[in-house]
């Protein structure tokens, strides 16, 4: 049981640490390939009731990182902007009540608050109504402007130590736990041979 339980964390530790060189070397394709993905989530996906759960992880997501969109900044056509050529916007029904950006992207969602952010009746001359470039006088101070793809990298870049320092510590603990399992096997041999 100890050997197996050596063997078994042996080939954990093993492709942790191939996982992890493979994550590093492959990091750009990875991430192109994650923002195509939420590109064509948001566009084709967001929304439709039948995808209930990619707009629930949408605006989760939207919420969590105060982002809006894939990628960019406030000036980005790909970062809250990109709603507009999403079949959510176009599939709006009520002109009178259409939203330029979902209620996720909001900092407050309460009353004319929320209608100042997704650009409803009386904000026309604001972000989201009018799309970029943002210039101080149309900004929208309520709306998430950055992309979520960028706010999860910031994230990340922000966090790399605590990253880093989990994943150093979860090989520690698995070497240690080989060693221990090591001379527990050891020591178990020795009483046998002894006894």
């Amino acid at each position: 049981m100890l050997g197996s339980f050596f063997f078994l964390l042996l080939l954990m530790l093993i492709g942790f640490l191939v996982g992890g060189i493979l994550i590093y070397a492959y990091r750009n394709q990875i991430g192109d390939y994650v923002m195509k993905e939420l590109y064509t989530s948001l566009n084709s996906s967001y929304g439709r009731a039948d995808r209930k759960e990619v707009t629930e992880t949408w605006d989760f997501m939207q919420k969590v990182f105060s982002c809006c969109g894939v990628y960019g900044d406030v000036n980005s056509s790909t970062s809250w902007a990109f709603y507009r050529t999403t079949l959510w916007f176009l599939n709006q029904t009520e002109t009178s009540m259409k939203k330029y950006v979902p209620d996720s992207c909001c900092l407050s969602m309460m009353g004319d608050n929320l209608t100042r952010c997704v650009g409803g009746m009386g904000y026309e001359h604001i972000a989201p109504a009018r799309g970029p470039p943002v210039y101080p006088a149309i900004e929208n101070g309520i709306m998430f402007t950055e992309g979520c793809y960028s706010a999860f990298i910031a994230f990340l870049s922000d966090n790399i130590k605590v990253v880093g320092g989990v994943c150093v510590g979860v090989a520690v603990l698995m070497v240690l736990a080989m060693t221990f399992a090591l001379c527990l096997c050891r020591r178990i041999k020795d009483d046998y041979l002894f006894d």
